[in-house]
């Protein structure tokens, strides 16, 4: 059985892996391939990056301002994957999912991007509002905790107090929020 299976005699010279490698010697294929691999990198670090906010605009997107790297739709406010970064899908989004804005004018959509910019703004100073209303909220309760005092003392004396301080101080919708 074992004459069945007889190992072939592999020659170092011939067979490519078994070659040793080529020292150099400065011959002039050496030289040129080197050259080469040298213009490779230098042409590869000194290429030129797609405009991505230039490219997102164009078709009706944003970069989201958390990740940079996130398409965000000015039309339908959905947020794409990141793999949705090249300029033929976001042009296909818009063309599938909003095909009566594709033939806008660029200034119609840089009038989108001011609005959700604007909107973005309000929402957040209407956000801060209820917030500082807990913080505040919570200082009192300290107080009151520090002081002694049931929380009937905070319904019937200072709540009606601070309602009172606000409206005359902010303005009426701000009473309406406490």
């Amino acid at each position: 059985m074992a004459a069945m299976y007889k190992e072939k005699q592999v020659d170092a010279r011939t067979h490519p892996c078994l070659r040793p490698p080529l020292m150099g010697n400065g011959s002039k294929n050496e030289k040129e391939s080197h050259s080469k691999q040298d213009e490779y990198q230098n042409k590869k670090s000194t290429s030129s990056k797609r405009n991505i906010k230039k490219i997102t605009s164009n078709y009706g997107f944003i970069l989201s301002e958390k990740d940079n790297s996130v398409p965000f739709c000015m039309i339908c406010l959905t947020a794409l994957s990141n793999e949705a970064m090249v300029p033929s899908k976001l042009q296909r989004h818009l063309i599938t999912n909003h095909p009566q804005h594709k033939d806008k004018p660029n200034e119609y959509l840089e009038m989108l991007k001011n609005n959700l910019k604007i909107q973005s703004k309000r929402l957040k100073k209407f956000h801060s509002i209820p917030e500082k209303a807990q913080i505040a909220s919570y200082k009192i309760a300290q107080l009151l905790t520090k002081k002694k005092k049931t929380h009937s003392d905070v319904e019937n004396i200072i709540l009606p107090a601070l309602e009172i301080a606000i409206g005359t101080m902010i303005i009426d919708g701000a009473v309406k929020q406490i």
